[in-house]
């Protein structure tokens, strides 16, 4: 009878630690499996912000040109007149300036289809930052396109051109500054150290007030 128990505590105590070993196999198992996806996602981020990194400058490169057409109609509409003003905007009607607009038209639909992408990766604190920044992007080649080209076909009068010509290089000026922000919080986010909620709230609220 003893011998029966002796051997009934030892099946126990080898059950336990195979049980034991499991659970501690189980663990490793699973901590793998989270470090791999960990990497996994880490590498799929940055292969996304590189890609929406790239397109921003891009964007901003080709938006010289129509930079250029908008710059011409709003100079001579502030000092020159509303019939030099109708003659470049004619001149903007010329193929290659039109190929101008036409490029990057395409290149805001590439971005806009990256920022979806990068909306679903995350996190917050890059998705906000990105938003900020194709925003800003938007809006000053949208101003420029409707300058170059106007739907009316009239230039604006000279007060209005004024106040266009500030807005757009109030824009050239935060862009820049939100693109900086885009790759700092991308480098911590890859880092693991994204920016805390409670912060990106304040610098909204401020960004707010100083407008």
């Amino acid at each position: 009878m003893d011998q029966g128990l002796a051997a009934l505590a030892g099946a126990g105590i080898g059950g336990t630690a195979a049980a034991a070993a499991a659970v501690i196999a189980a663990r490793a198992i699973r901590h793998q499996a989270q470090n791999q996806v960990q990497l996994w996602r880490s590498q799929t981020r940055r292969e996304v912000y590189l890609a929406f990194h790239i397109a921003i400058e891009c964007a901003v490169d080709e938006a010289w040109a129509v930079q250029g057409q908008a710059t011409r109609v709003l100079h001579d509409a502030e000092l020159r007149g509303r019939e030099q003003a109708l003659q470049q905007i004619a001149q903007n009607q010329a193929p290659e300036r039109r190929e101008e607009r036409n490029k990057i038209n395409q290149r805001l639909t590439e971005l806009h289809g990256l920022y979806v992408t990068l909306e679903f990766e995350g996190p917050a604190s890059v998705r906000e930052v990105a938003g900020d920044l194709l925003t800003e992007v938007k809006h000053y080649i949208f101003q420029c396109l409707r300058v170059a080209v106007p739907d009316t076909g009239e230039p604006p009068a000279p007060e209005r051109a004024t106040k266009i010509s500030a807005d757009l290089q109030s824009s050239l000026q935060r862009i820049p500054k939100l693109y900086d922000r885009f790759l700092r919080e991308s480098a911590r986010v890859l880092d693991g150290k994204a920016t805390p909620r409670w912060r990106r709230v304040a610098r909204s609220a401020r960004r707010f007030v100083s407008r």
